[in-house]
């Protein structure tokens, strides 16, 4: 993996991210010749997944992210410590939520999915690359593994040096602040509930073809447990915690909000899109409600 990939690391991502997409797309087209097997494909695949989440997860440093400077008290010397433009902190916000957060983040191919074959020629309790075992490949592992990933990190690493940042920046300068991180975050990952309630369309759904996709309840099951984490679980120290643990809870109370105006059309929702609503909605009030214990 390249760490160090040019200038411009936000471009360069997404053009790296890009090529991964189009090669992927490709792999069915002429991977596997006649004879050959269709363990090729799975090969290829998470050799591929591994350099879009290595990609991915080394990008959320930029969030918060400082240039850092050696250089000596000497005519023409850098600044020690520069803040990343807000713009860029933008531009790789943007690429993070529309490749893990939106909700068409990961559309694999259903065609591409059942010829995921494992090579069990070596080893039969060996599974290649992912180490499962299994004979299927489980999509909704690796998801939440890099949903997981990114999202601790922009929470509980990123928000921390984002709020001292804020200090660093002059004022009337544009600023990534830690109310707009999450806002950006929130509205990608309850796209679904962004609007009132429509029985209409929730009827259309079955548990086939559910409203929220299994990979997005994972997410948005993530979203929150992390908040409810940072929020509840130590107390504050450090003058760096408690603004993000603040923030935090009124982030539960406006996800809460949002669920509650779904809450009503419980009876024309899919089983697991109500289930979802029903049994979130007890997690944030009981976390909200309870007064967690807290170390002192």
């Amino acid at each position: 993996m390249t760490y160090d990939i040019g200038s411009d690391p936000a471009v360069a991502r997404a053009r790296q991210l890009a090529l991964i997409d189009s090669l992927r797309a490709r792999l069915l087209d002429n991977l596997v010749d006649e004879g050959q097997s269709w363990s090729r494909i799975r090969t290829a695949y998470l050799q591929l997944w591994f350099q879009e989440v290595m990609s991915l997860w080394n990008t959320t440093g930029y969030i918060g992210g400082t240039v850092v400077s050696r250089d000596h008290n000497t005519p023409g010397a850098r600044q020690p410590l520069t803040s990343i433009p807000a713009a860029e902190q933008r531009q790789v916000l943007d690429l993070l939520v529309s490749r893990v957060f939106s909700p068409h983040a990961y559309e694999i191919s259903r065609e591409l999915l059942t010829h995921l074959q494992a090579e069990k020629w070596y080893q039969p309790a060996f599974s290649e690359g992912d180490g499962s075992g299994s004979e299927e490949y489980s999509l909704h592992d690796e998801v939440n593994f890099i949903q997981f990933a990114v999202l601790s990190d922009l929470l509980f690493t990123c928000s921390q040096r984002l709020y001292d940042q804020e200090l660093r920046t002059p004022p009337g300068t544009d600023a990534l602040t830690l109310p707009e991180l999450h806002r950006t975050l929130t509205e990608a990952i309850w796209a679904e509930f962004a609007g009132s309630p429509d029985p209409e369309a929730a009827a259309r759904h079955s548990n086939h073809d559910p409203m929220v996709s299994a990979l997005r309840r994972n997410l948005q099951r993530e979203h929150v447990e992390q908040l409810v984490d940072l929020a509840f679980r130590d107390r504050a120290t450090l003058a760096t915690q408690r603004q993000p643990q603040i923030i935090a809870t009124s982030e539960l109370r406006t996800i809460a909000r949002r669920l509650e105006g779904w809450e009503s059309s419980a009876p024309d929702l899919d089983d697991y899109t109500r289930i979802h609503i029903e049994e979130t909605l007890h997690l944030i009030r009981d976390a909200l409600e309870s007064t967690p214990t807290r170390p002192m």
